[in-house]
């Protein structure tokens, strides 16, 4: 059993399923090209396999890590000498967060461990969530199955990649399994993950499952088809799902074996017969390109930002990757591949300009954290405005997060920078709406944060209909520097992700990013742990119960959860600890502001083995309470 914090509980009914028709740019107001890209004859791929978590062994956990991979993309050798450069040049600055009192902040809710990475880097964290409290978190060693509400949410985990699917597909996937990618369709109730296998012309395959249920532990129906049939020479990397009324959509980019960006694919695919388990048919479309004629690279696929789903066809974008940028591009897949008539219209969108930052540096280590570029991480669309996020330099290239909003109807954009200048880089964005009616377009966002006296950890901040931004919140804290590489720069990221709850009358999502952790489960230190949150717009976290003068720890002796009750006079930090019965640190359990009277934390007793503990509080170093807790 995993251990977990559990911080607040909640039911919400679920919510009626909407489909939504597509608003149309106009061609007047901006230039568009109906693009003459390559669009494929049509594909049929039998079922591969079905899946059930519940009978999946974890054997072998075979990975092969590519850790020293760099991030590929255009004009790579400019953008890493800026961001060298850059890294050298950042000066520390008292500039803080610039938040508005308009903006709600974001409330920490149910938090509790998730995936452990048992090798190599990056983490490339995805999750999704159902309207009725079922997960997948994925990243890239495990996949794991959780029930978010239950009092051990824990439903299948330490699950790798490769015995999740070995003992199901034949040939087994051999090669390397990564960039793992989840989506919750909330139109169907179901939930479609990708995963790719293999890092070369010869080895390029996506494996493609649709769950059979709302229920991801009902199994799954797994597909698999060559990547690269319109690029037999290349390999496909950096996913990405989207999903609309009627098809499922999956983007990559192309590379050569030598690691060089030649092209890009999106897969068209109608998703009832994946979720049926019937015979899967697709089309795909190659070298798609912008309004100059330059391949469009890492183009995300804008899936429904609220309940159901719109089409027919779907929104894209992407930035470009240089080293200076000034464009967004803007494409509408017109229709679903049953029309026949099908194309792809491509919009340019200018905006001001935006590039990387320097890399990030971490506590503990000399390594700096690379941030990546300034491709598009996450994005999506709702009542006529997409919405979407990356990184970029806010200044004395110190790293923020860029959001913007395009109309889709006039192609105009509407951008805001936030971020902690000369003292925190942010990085890996992602967003989620955080709407609480039709006009809204408030949104909540996850992101990387790491400066030279923190560890990598994971943050999440609100942005409302009005552009004003909140305080950034603390998700969960970094234990360790990460130091895997061994070099002068460790990889980040390079996703996290962040999901909303469809259901419900106030907003509420779900987000999973990586922290340095101290160690895990598979004794792997300074590497990489996920962590899965709630966020909520009320107050959350630590709650109140009526009486309790002084800590109490109950049941006591316990077997598996234990409740702390304790008071305190005033609102302030605390910390709280499990030693051994000499006075040993054995867990650090919780560190966070409490409101002043009494308050309430449960906690799994996780790894402890039977014996006697003491919980101790303490606040400004100095203890204000301990009790013995007895373990069974």
């Amino acid at each position: 059993m995993k251990r977990f914090l559990l911080l607040a509980i909640c039911s919400i009914p679920f919510a009626t399923i909407a489909q939504n028709a597509k608003v149309v740019p106009t061609d007047a107001t901006v230039s568009a090209r109906q693009a003459s890209f390559r669009k494929s004859e049509w594909h049929t791929t039998p079922l591969a396999a079905f899946i059930d978590p519940k009978e999946v062994k974890s054997n072998w956990k075979l990975k092969v890590s590519h850790i020293a991979r760099t991030h590929g993309g255009p004009n790579r050798p400019l953008l890493e000498d800026m961001k060298r450069a850059k890294t050298a040049s950042k000066v520390s600055s008292a500039e803080g967060e610039i938040a508005s009192a308009a903006a709600v902040t974001p409330q920490l809710g149910i938090n509790f461990l998730g995936n452990e990475m048992f090798d190599g880097t990056p983490p490339d964290n995805s999750f999704a969530i159902s309207n009725g409290g079922k997960a997948v978190s994925a990243d890239n060693a495990t996949l794991e199955i959780y029930d978010v509400y239950a009092s051990d949410p824990y439903l299948s985990y330490w699950v790798s990649h490769y015995d999740f699917f070995a003992d199901n597909l034949n040939p087994a996937p051999n090669a390397s399994i990564y960039d793992p990618r989840v989506i919750y369709d909330s139109g169907a109730d179901r939930f479609v993950f990708c995963i790719l296998n293999g890092s070369s012309s010869n080895e390029s395959e996506i494996l493609l499952c649709f769950s059979k249920t709302n229920n991801p532990m009902d199994g799954w129906w797994v597909y698999r088809f060559a990547a690269n049939e319109g690029h037999p020479n290349l390999w496909f990397d950096y996913p990405n799902l989207g999903v609309s009324n009627n098809e499922v959509y999956v983007s990559g980019n192309m590379f050569t074996d030598g690691g060089n960006f030649q092209g890009n694919v999106l897969f068209q695919i109608p998703k009832q017969v994946g979720y049926d388990g019937q015979q899967l048919g697709y089309q795909y479309w190659t070298d798609i390109t912008d309004t100059d004629q330059n391949l469009g690279f890492t183009i995300m696929p804008l899936s429904h930002g609220r309940q159901g789903n719109y089409g027919p066809g779907i929104y894209l974008a992407a930035t470009e990757s240089n080293t200076t940028n000034n464009s967004v591009f803007f494409f509408d897949l017109t229709n679903d591949a049953s029309a026949n008539d099908e194309t792809i219209n491509v919009y340019e969108v200018s905006t001001s300009n935006f590039e990387i930052g320097g890399n990030a540096a971490q506590s503990g280590s000399n390594a700096v954290l690379d941030v990546g570029d300034s491709r598009m991480q996450s994005g999506f669309y709702y009542n006529g405005t997409a919405h979407f996020v990356h990184t970029t330099d806010i200044g004395g290239g110190w790293n923020g997060i860029r959001y913007s909003r395009i109309n889709a109807s006039d192609l105009s954009i509407t951008s805001s920078n936030f971020g902690n200048q000369g003292q925190f880089d942010y990085a890996y964005p992602s967003v989620a709406a955080f709407a609480t009616g039709q006009n809204d377009n408030s949104v909540m966002m996850s992101f990387l944060a790491s400066n030279g006296s923190s560890f990598p950890h994971i943050r999440a901040v609100n942005c409302d209909n009005n552009l004003n931004w909140s305080s950034s919140t603390i998700v969960k804290a970094g234990e360790s520097a990460v130091a895997i590489q061994g070099g002068a720069s460790e990889r980040w990221g390079d996703y996290s992700t962040i999901s909303r709850k469809h259901n419900g009358s106030s907003p509420e999502v779900w987000l999973a990013g990586c922290y340095g952790a101290a160690n895990n489960h598979w004794q792997v230190p300074q590497g990489y742990n996920a962590w899965i949150g709630q966020i909520l717009a009320g107050p959350a976290g630590v709650t109140d119960v009526a009486e309790a003068a002084k800590l109490q720890v109950y049941p006591n002796p316990t077997v598996d959860m234990f409740t702390i009750d304790f008071s305190v006079p005033e609102r302030q930090q605390v910390q709280i600890d499990i030693s051994d019965i000499s006075g040993k640190l054995v867990r650090h359990l919780f560190t966070d502001h409490v409101k002043a009277g009494t308050n309430r934390l449960t906690f799994n007793r996780g790894a402890l083995p039977a014996g006697q503990f003491i919980i101790s509080i303490t606040s400004n170093n100095k203890t204000i309470t301990h009790e013995k807790l007895i373990i069974q």
